[in-house]
């Protein structure tokens, strides 16, 4: 591979980076990669120093722009979890196309938007559910 400029993983990204090459490498079989890259990743994913002394042997420069911005996904992803408030009052979620189409429709049949339909639908479902886990928490 092509050497990388200056990168290193911070330790507190360790497990994002491992997460993401592991999904990379190994599930999703995106990176077409040499057969002795899976072993030399086990055996070089053990802290942020090997992991980064890895990616800069094995990864080329969209990769590791790829990686960062899923690290930096990641970081955004955690904030908004922490503070919805602060950063919007809206998150992202993945749905089968089945699900959205299914969603889609019934919302627009009673002219709402999926988030209104949802919680108009599910609203005292989950209130319900909230009061039973408040009452188990207080005993």
């Amino acid at each position: 591979m092509t050497k990388q400029p200056a990168y290193s993983i911070d330790p507190r990204d360790e497990l994002i980076v491992r997460r993401y090459i592991h999904k990379k490498l190994l599930v999703e079989l995106a990176w077409d990669l040499p057969v002795e890259v899976e072993s030399s990743f086990e055996q070089r994913k053990r802290d942020a120093i090997t992991l980064s002394q890895w990616c800069q042997q094995w990864l080329d420069a969209e990769q590791w722009q790829r990686l960062q911005a899923a690290v930096r996904a990641s970081h955004y992803r955690q904030r908004v979890r922490q503070s919805p408030d602060r950063y919007g009052s809206h998150v992202h979620v993945r749905l089968s196309y089945q699900a959205w189409s299914i969603l889609t429709q019934l919302a627009q049949r009673d002219g709402v938007t999926i988030s209104d339909f949802i919680i108009h639908h599910h609203q005292t479902d989950y209130a319900d559910w909230f009061d039973a886990q408040q009452e188990v928490n207080n005993r």
